[in-house]
């Protein structure tokens, strides 16, 4: 986890960092690699090099506001969660346009400051709701729920998107299965494939049906056990959307 606060005040730097560590031990997270920026200005260059799964953003500051920086970052960064750091919730409507996932009120309390964590990155235990892949001919990040499903296509991994689209990836499946492997959405339907169980419409005697009206084989002796999982998941996401 890639995360970035920008603060113009040192003293709030600090505590925001130290927030942010103290989170991911509680939740028994690995620490997440932290930057601090004292302005829009020298975050927005560094957006150059670098991209972030989360960003706390000041709202003011001198030089670029906040919603100025928040609206630059979304031209080149669609994914990044976003928590403004503010001292009233004023800005709450202009934070909707730039999809904002919090608001971090100063002056905070360890309570506050974990609860707008968790509700910004904890949902996914950590984890970026989207994968980065390497040596890929049409970019790079990709959107965990975007998967249909994943094969093999000679030396390269192709994942199947919802829209038709498909990314391919000069990987080996192995790693590509290792870097699945914390998304409990995803189940290997048989050697050299895997499919994101949301997208399944149906299950025949041979088949996944997925969503897009592919289909996705599995192994006729694999039936039992991938239907029982297939069941855990429903039974755990079902419960999850009624809570």
């Amino acid at each position: 986890m890639k995360v970035a606060v920008v603060d113009d005040e040192v003293g709030d730097r600090e505590r925001i960092a130290a927030g942010i560590q103290r989170w991911c031990q509680k939740q028994g997270e690995q620490p997440p690699l932290l930057s601090c920026y004292a302005s829009g200005e020298s975050f927005l260059a560094a957006l150059e090099i670098n991209r972030y799964d989360l960003v706390l953003l000041d709202c003011v500051m001198n030089g670029l506001t906040g919603m100025q920086t928040a609206e630059r970052l979304r031209l080149c960064d669609r994914h990044a969660k976003l928590v403004f750091i503010t001292t009233s919730l004023d800005y709450a409507v202009d934070g909707y346009l730039v999809g904002a996932s919090g608001y971090l009120v100063k002056p905070f309390t360890e309570e506050r400051f974990d609860r707008t964590f968790t509700a910004a990155f904890g949902g996914t235990g950590g984890r970026p709701d989207y994968i980065v892949l390497p040596c890929t001919d049409e970019g790079r990040r990709v959107m965990v729920d975007d998967i249909v499903y994943c094969d093999m296509a000679g030396h390269y991994c192709r994942l199947h998107l919802g829209d038709g689209h498909i990314v391919r990836s000069r990987m080996t499946f192995a790693a590509l299965s290792v870097m699945l492997a914390p998304y409990r959405q995803f189940l290997t339907s048989y050697r050299g494939c895997i499919l994101h169980m949301g997208h399944v419409k149906q299950i025949d005697e041979y088949d996944f049906v997925m969503d897009t009206d592919e289909r996705v084989p599995f192994r006729r002796k694999e039936h039992k056990r991938l239907m029982q999982k297939y069941a855990d998941y429903l039974f755990v996401r079902t419960r999850t959307e009624t809570l």
